[in-house]
């Protein structure tokens, strides 16, 4: 709320709707304790904290403990084992299947990636043999036994980049996974061995879209949809801009919709009521425009990142 209250959007019916709708949200209003509904803040807070501190900060006690001296068990540290896995880790198992041929090189360089892992998303480049496959799923049946982690293989799925028919569908049923043709999504990315068409785009424009009618632009001032169309519109592109080359036209149908929400509070505004040349409206403040970021150009910025 602070950008808001700076631009000088304190003072409109939206600003005080919203602020009011997220007071009312947030408070409790009554709490039931043994059949008795308590109304009094102060009772409330401590009927809370007796609550609590009864469920998780007085021991408890047992009919029958474990004796781990007479079983023999020593207790361990085992805070090691909240400790992610390193990327380190990980290339290292897969080294050490390399050198015992469980697994082939995907090709004589080393630089050649065989996986990517980010969060509980795990992309794993193999060759379409079945007793690699094979070897790949013991390896994730065996991390599940022993961290219980066990894999989904249900909601996992094959992608041939260069397979047959045959060995596609020979690959899903290794791996009990379905099979699922390029071009795919990682991590929100559109992935595809060919060029992506302007369709793949789409779904950042209908996001785009989508945000508008949950705003209610009529009652805002025009300093209010400038720091929406800056702090939200403008970022809601960001992820795909860092990798991929978005065509020219998914640019320019996201222009026009940051430039309709801004002149008009819409997604699409005639030329009557765009007052600033949308080239002009995006350079910086020191330079006249309102600051927001071109698309283009932003494009290009994030991916020379890669160089």
């Amino acid at each position: 709320m602070a950008e808001p209250l700076r631009e000088g959007d304190a003072n409109t019916a939206f600003f005080h709707q919203h602020a009011a709708y997220r007071r009312q949200k947030n408070v409790i209003h009554s709490l039931q304790v043994e059949g008795a509904v308590i109304l009094d803040y102060a009772a409330m807070a401590e009927a809370s904290f007796t609550h609590f501190e009864g469920l998780l900060g007085t021991p408890v006690d047992r009919r029958y403990s474990l004796d781990l001296d007479f079983l023999g068990t020593h207790p361990v540290d085992l805070s090691e084992l909240e400790a992610a896995f390193t990327e380190d880790e990980i290339w290292e198992v897969l080294a050490k299947a390399i050198e015992l041929g469980i697994l082939r090189r995907l090709a004589r360089r080393e630089m050649v990636t065989s996986g990517s892992l980010y969060a509980d998303d795990v992309v794993i480049f193999r060759h379409p043999d079945e007793t690699e496959l094979r070897a790949i799923r013991g390896i994730l049946e065996l991390f599940g036994e022993a961290s219980g982690l066990h894999t989904n293989f249900a909601k996992c799925s094959v992608s041939p980049i260069a397979y047959s028919e045959e060995e596609a569908h020979g690959a899903a049923t290794v791996m009990e996974c379905q099979l699922a043709p390029f071009p795919v999504k990682y991590l929100g990315i559109p992935l595809s061995i060919r060029r992506l068409s302007g369709e793949a785009f789409q779904p950042v424009v209908y996001r785009l879209a989508d945000k508008l009618p949950t705003w209610k632009a009529t009652m805002m001032p025009r300093a209010g949809r400038l720091t929406l169309v800056r702090s939200v519109l403008a970022a809601i592109p960001l992820h795909q801009l860092i990798v991929l080359a978005i065509n020219k036209k998914a640019l320019k149908q996201a222009n026009k919709i940051l430039c309709g929400f801004l002149w008009a509070g819409r997604a699409d505004a005639s030329g009557g009521h765009c007052h600033v040349n949308w080239s002009r409206v995006c350079h910086p403040l020191r330079f006249g425009g309102l600051g927001i970021p071109d698309l283009a150009r932003t494009a290009i910025s994030l991916r020379v990142r890669w160089l």
